[in-house]
């Protein structure tokens, strides 16, 4: 496995900082979800262990964050390790195996996760991809605590979204509250700290939002 990371992101695979929970709470093309997929893999990699993504809504994985796990697995060599079934529920299966990444949508039925065993497997980590759009963080709460007790000491804890328009949004509140925490990374990135990985064709769209946001 080949994982490289922009700068910023390093600290997010520096397993001698102790840190259990990493947050991207960063605006587009930040490099927030391709970092945190290249994680995954490698929880699953370094610990043959299960994954768990999580999702707002069910029918927002395929076309999201499904995709990035597919096109991050051929970018850091692994895509053919794994089987790649699109039936529901989704689930991307280690050819050993040994391990699952297993991905859930909670708001279109918050009672799936509960009880959840994952086939006996333990779990090396849980990603709340786009953590904003889920309705509170109680909800959340609720999940982690279904699920801890198939966690390992060395699992990993999540969090990536876009920041909110509104102020008061509870995803704000919360980052800025576990913010200076030991336990906790918050990532400040933005497009300029990997400006120089950027397509131009991303690069294009940054232009253009700003000329947009500037004449709206």
């Amino acid at each position: 496995m080949q994982i490289s990371v922009p700068e910023c992101y390093e600290a997010l695979f520096d397993t001698h900082l102790g840190i259990k929970r990493f947050i991207g709470l960063t605006g587009r093309s930040s490099g927030k979800t391709e970092a945190f997929a290249r994680k995954v893999f490698q929880q699953c990699d370094t610990y043959k262990m299960s994954f768990i993504i999580i999702r707002d809504k069910t029918t927002y994985l395929k076309s999201t964050i499904w995709r990035t796990m597919k096109r991050v697995a051929k970018d850091i060599g692994v895509y053919d390790e794994y089987r790649w079934p699109e039936s529901q529920p989704l689930r991307i299966v280690h050819k050993s195996g040994k391990f699952t990444i297993d991905l859930y949508g909670i708001e279109d039925d918050s009672q799936k996760l509960k009880g959840y065993e994952g086939d006996g497997l333990k779990l090396c980590g849980c990603w709340f991809e786009e953590f904003g759009n889920i309705s509170s963080l109680e909800k959340i709460e609720d999940v982690e605590e279904t699920i801890a007790r198939s966690m390992d000491d060395r699992a990993v804890w999540l969090y990536s979204g876009n920041p909110p328009k509104e102020a008061n949004a509870w995803s704000r509140a919360w980052v800025a509250k576990v913010r200076d925490l030991p336990d906790y990374k918050v990532f400040d990135t933005s497009f300029a700290d990997i400006w120089h990985l950027l397509s131009e064709q991303n690069k294009q769209k940054i232009r253009l939002s700003y000329i947009l946001d500037r004449d709206a």
